[in-house]
């Protein structure tokens, strides 16, 4: 991602890509603390990407299936944005928290 300034806003005006808000997958344990699996029904993702709420990539994955299971050992205690990025739409699970107490 691109730093464009603090007081900077860019806006997308027309994009090819559909983002649909947490449709046709599910995420698994949540909250969790090492293992998440992310399930697609459909269509195997090229590429998951978990973006911190700063906006920076935490971790990506393009070694994907239909279930992925994506080690989070390394991520820090927090909250996370997943990606899920398919052939013509990149789908969004809102919410995920990582080394919360269970």
């Amino acid at each position: 991602a691109m730093d464009i300034g603090p007081y900077e806003y860019c806006c997308i005006v027309n994009t090819k890509t559909n983002i649909n808000p947490s449709v046709g997958f599910s995420i698994y344990p949540n909250p969790t603390e090492n293992e998440l699996s992310i399930s697609i029904a459909d269509e195997i993702p090229k590429k998951i990407v978990l973006l911190n709420l700063s906006g920076s990539v935490a971790l990506e994955i393009t070694n994907c299936n239909l279930t992925t299971k994506c080690n989070l050992e390394n991520l820090n205690t927090g909250v996370y944005i997943i990606f899920v990025h398919l052939n013509n739409e990149i789908r969004i699970a809102p919410k995920l928290s990582v080394n919360f107490c269970l």
